[in-house]
């Protein structure tokens, strides 16, 4: 089963102008009609600029998670983290997550690496930084497939951070 996934891309806060004005109003016409959606996604790469990215601040992303994204959950939406662009090299997401009151269940991570043994590094980061639970991690991938990878923390071994097979390559 195929399943469309949404993404509030950015928002009013964002310094990208009309585009990401025009997807937070099409986002707030959602919420208006009362529709609830099964899983939503945080803001694509706020970590980096316009017009490719939503670029905001963590304050804007902070604001704006609280606002938008944190009464879904209340509603029973299931959230997604807020997808980085630069990948391991990160500083956004962790104050974020710190500061936010409703976490996110799936991590949403963008890879851009050439090699599998470079995109495994920045997989090892977000399950070693964010990962506290048994949790889906969303790729999305650029340089090769990696269609998703799973990774499974158990309370007697919570150091555990190898993937190893679990990462799934396709041509």
């Amino acid at each position: 089963m195929l399943v469309g996934i949404g993404m509030i891309w950015g928002t009013a806060s964002s310094s990208c102008g009309k585009t990401a004005t025009d997807r937070a109003a099409t986002f707030e016409r959602m919420i208006k009609s009362e529709k609830v959606p099964d899983i939503m996604f945080g803001f694509y790469e706020p970590d980096w600029t316009c017009p490719s990215s939503s670029d905001m601040t963590v304050a804007e992303g902070v604001s704006d998670w609280e606002e938008l994204l944190a009464p879904l959950a209340k509603k029973g939406t299931v959230l997604g983290s807020p997808s980085m662009a630069k990948q391991y090299d990160e500083d956004w997401l962790e104050p974020f997550a710190e500061s936010i009151s409703a976490p996110w269940n799936v991590t949403a991570i963008h890879i851009n690496k050439p090699t599998l043994a470079e995109a495994t590094k920045v997989v090892e980061y977000y399950v070693k930084t964010y990962v506290r639970t048994t949790q889906l991690l969303l790729i999305r991938v650029y340089e090769r497939h990696i269609l998703f990878a799973r990774h499974e923390l158990t309370h007697a071994h919570p150091e555990q951070t190898s993937l190893g097979p679990r990462i799934c390559m396709r041509p």
